[in-house]
């Protein structure tokens, strides 16, 4: 399998189904599904019967079980009916159909397709804001600061955009892509991006003021390469305003309810709180 190597399963069920297209019945059938890896025992039955034009289907537990992606059938033994007048023509035999489903998996080693990682989208508070209740600000100076580790043996694609953040009407987006990991080092990486003349509205719910609107996304492209993942993957993100100087804020100021222009310098703006957010559920 050029896709998919080895996996190791959290959980998930192997439905095998076995129909029998002979004119004669099944009395005695022993088969093993094996690794293709290592050759070893995946799943197995003995002594299955199966009528004519009758179908049999086992379904086995894959919990704590490793899969290679290329599967070997080993039949030793095959039974029939004898029935001396029965005639067997080639295109007559046993069918054979495996499935597998409700598949979580621990680890896997596969060449990935497209898709999302992570989907976080929030309105968090500015911190250690005392009685100060700011619905805007316009910002003179500063920028978006990402500090992003990461143990995934991929290239992630980030985007981090502020729908209610605009400048000129349109709302900041911020994109970028953080390098693959190798299996002895982890990937830290800083990003940057300007918020010079954005116009922040802190007027989000539940409470309407000192928040801000964010939607996070982290995203793996398909590459055609093996890339190995699992459960104890992260990416650890911590997201901050640095050296922000606003040139207009509007809202409640402690004992001043009013707006004013001025070339105030704050740090309020740098309490954003550090995430970690890790991914639970990847298709391979």
């Amino acid at each position: 399998n050029q896709f998919f190597q080895s996996a190791k399963m959290r959980s998930g069920q192997m439905e095998i189904k076995i129909t029998n297209k002979l004119p004669l019945k099944v009395v005695g059938l022993d088969y093993q599904f094996l690794n293709g890896a290592d050759n070893s025992v995946l799943v197995s039955e003995s002594g299955l019967t199966i009528d004519v034009n009758s179908s049999v289907t086992k379904i086995y537990d894959l919990a704590g079980k490793d899969v290679s992606g290329n599967l070997n059938v080993n039949i030793p033994k095959l039974v029939l009916e004898t029935v001396p007048t029965a005639i067997i023509r080639l295109s007559e035999g046993l069918e054979v159909s495996v499935i597998f489903k409700n598949l979580q998996v621990e680890s896997a080693t596969a060449v990935f397709p497209d898709q999302d990682v992570i989907v976080d989208n929030q309105s968090p508070a500015l911190e250690d804001m005392g009685d100060l209740e700011l619905k805007e600000a316009i910002i003179e100076d500063g920028g978006l600061v990402m500090d992003v580790t990461s143990t995934i043996q991929d290239s992630i694609f980030i985007t981090y955009r502020m729908p209610t953040t605009t400048r000129n009407g349109i709302p900041l987006l911020f994109e970028g892509v953080i390098p693959p990991a190798t299996t002895s080092t982890n990937t830290v990486i800083q990003l940057q991006a300007s918020m010079k003349d954005y116009t922040i509205n802190l007027s989000s719910g539940p409470d309407y003021f000192n928040r801000f609107v964010y939607e996070f996304k982290a995203r793996v492209k398909y590459t055609g390469k093996i890339v190995s993942l699992n459960l104890k993957d992260s990416i650890v993100v911590n997201v901050r305003l640095s050296d922000v100087k606003p040139r207009y804020v509007r809202g409640y100021l402690g004992s001043i309810d009013t707006s004013f222009s001025s070339s105030l310098t704050t740090d309020i703006f740098t309490k954003i709180q550090a995430q970690r957010i890790e991914p639970e559920q990847v298709k391979i």
